[in-house]
This record gives C-alpha cells, sequence and structure tokens, in this order.
C-alpha cells in the first residue's frame, strides 16, 4: 500500500470544512486502486456526520467514502471507500472532506508549509452534496492540510495480463 497527500499529522491550525467542502490538491504517484482517505479533524460539534471524496484534476468527481460520526474532539479519522473502489492514474487529485453544520466547528487541520494550500469552497457546497465540478475555492495559503489517501499500486502491464491469461487455446510461436 501507499499514499498521496499529507501525512505529516502535525497541527498548527486548521480551515472549516463545516457544511462544506475542505481539501487540498495532491500528486498520485502511479496507477492503482483508492483504498480510503484518512484526515485529522478538530470537531466541536458531537454527532456530526462528516465524509471524503476524491476529484479529478480538472474537479471532477471521482468517489465518495462511507459516512462517518465525530466525536467532540481533534482525531485522525479513517473514510474508507465501497467496492468497486475508485482507480486512480498518475496525476493530481482533490482530497476533500466534508461536514454536517452541527455544534461550534468542524476543522480539516493543516501543518504550515510554505509554498502548499488548503482550499476552501464555503459559498458553492452544502452537506451531504458533493459539488460535482468541484466549484469555487478559497486559499489557505501555506498550510498543508492533514488529509491524505492509502492506494494499492497497479503492477505496470497488470490489467493487460490479466486478459491476456483468460485467453483459452492460443498458440505460441
Amino acid at each position: 500500500m501507499a499514499t498521496f497527500g499529507n501525512t505529516d499529522t502535525t497541527v498548527d491550525n486548521a480551515v472549516d470544512a463545516k457544511g462544506h467542502h475542505a481539501y487540498i490538491v495532491a500528486h498520485c504517484p502511479e496507477a492503482g486502486t483508492a483504498n480510503f482517505i484518512k484526515a485529522v479533524i478538530d470537531s466541536a460539534g458531537g454527532n456530526c456526520k462528516a465524509k471524503c471524496a476524491l476529484y479529478t484534476s480538472d474537479d471532477v468527481f471521482l468517489a465518495a467514502t462511507e459516512v462517518k460520526t465525530l466525536a467532540m474532539a481533534q482525531a485522525q479519522i479513517t473514510f474508507n471507500f465501497a467496492d468497486p473502489k475508485p482507480s486512480l492514474v498518475h496525476d493530481d487529485y482533490h482530497i476533500v472532506l466534508m461536514t454536517e453544520e452541527v455544534g461550534d466547528w468542524q476543522m480539516l487541520c493543516y501543518k504550515t508549509v510554505i509554498g502548499q494550500s488548503t482550499y476552501t469552497d464555503n459559498d458553492d457546497a452544502a452537506y451531504p452534496t458533493f459539488n460535482d465540478p468541484l466549484g469555487t475555492s478559497h486559499t489557505a495559503a501555506n498550510a498543508a492540510g492533514d488529509i491524505y489517501c492509502d492506494y494499492t499500486a497497479t503492477a505496470e502491464g497488470q490489467p493487460y495480463m490479466s486478459r491476456v491469461q483468460g485467453i483459452r487455446g492460443m498458440r505460441t510461436w
């Protein structure tokens, strides 16, 4: 298994995810299948529902995870993808968190990293529906959101080899 996104769980601050999207742009270095998204979330809204999603580099919705109920705490939460899990290619993706509007706040935590950004689109989204396309963004500069995607890499040539192995009676010369 491999990951892309920010796996550093150091928390310097947080951006709002209450009722809308908070996300980072991250590069997937190879083809594969997404397994889950992990995010460090600070929640002051007990029994608040949250879910995550992946979007392609051109803001098109790819897949959503299961819904989790957040406790009133700061914690790293795992959001699993259901089968069939989304396929990935060597490209950039938006790794997105969205929460209900319950209690005082639900925030995606981040570490301060010069040159990185975390985004929110609080003007366009409304829980529980993910926008497609993603929508207008507001930037939190120098903020590496504490969110990443875990995936299983696809071996080079694996889909082709699987098809070839399924052919019976083929002669080789």
